[in-house]
């Protein structure tokens, strides 16, 4: 059987900003391929913001956490890999800031 690579090159860029928000909505990878995603997110003083993925419905697993702990206001990139079909969200704990500055997926 000859299997198909995990690395595939890269051919879509789409900024799907417009239809994100980081409050725990969970987002399906439907691309057929390993996807790349990138996130700004705005945070205010003591908020964080975590992603996860996995294969379950309800992602549990915890790829990255940004959180801003002196500043008043920060934007901060998040960057993180959701594999073929699996699900993705990220979370904001501490404050109220959910809508993505930026919100590119890369496939």
């Amino acid at each position: 059987m000859i299997k198909q690579p995990l690395f595939q090159p890269i051919t879509s860029q789409t900024d799907v900003t417009a239809s994100r928000i980081a409050d725990g909505t969970v987002y399906q990878n439907t691309t057929g391929k390993l996807m790349v995603v990138l996130v700004s997110l705005s945070l205010n003083q003591n908020e964080s913001h975590y992603a996860y993925s996995d294969n379950n419905a309800s992602p549990a697993l915890v790829l990255a956490r940004i959180v801003n702990t002196n500043l008043a206001f920060d934007i901060a990139p998040m960057t993180f890999l959701v594999l073929p079909s699996n699900y993705y969200k990220i979370t904001t704990a501490g404050g109220t800031d959910t809508t993505p500055v930026y919100w590119i997926e890369y496939s």
